[in-house]
């Protein structure tokens, strides 16, 4: 059994996502965190537009250009 970050379990890998998502430390300021979601999780993120394709999102997110 797979432990997600998100809390759910699945029995497989296939059955998961890696991602990385913009979010916010505990001082209020922009934050890349990376997890392993359940894919319905996973769509999830994306449909609410929290995931970060890749380095040049996570540096503008970041504040950097």
């Amino acid at each position: 059994m797979i432990h997600c970050s998100c809390g759910h379990q699945v029995p497989d890998m296939d059955q998961t996502e890696t991602l990385s998502l913009g979010d916010y430390d505990d001082w209020g300021e922009p934050a890349v965190i990376y997890v392993n979601y359940c894919l319905e999780c996973a769509q999830q993120a994306h449909q609410q537009g929290r995931v970060l394709y890749g380095p040049g999102e996570e540096n503008k997110w970041m504040g950097g250009s």
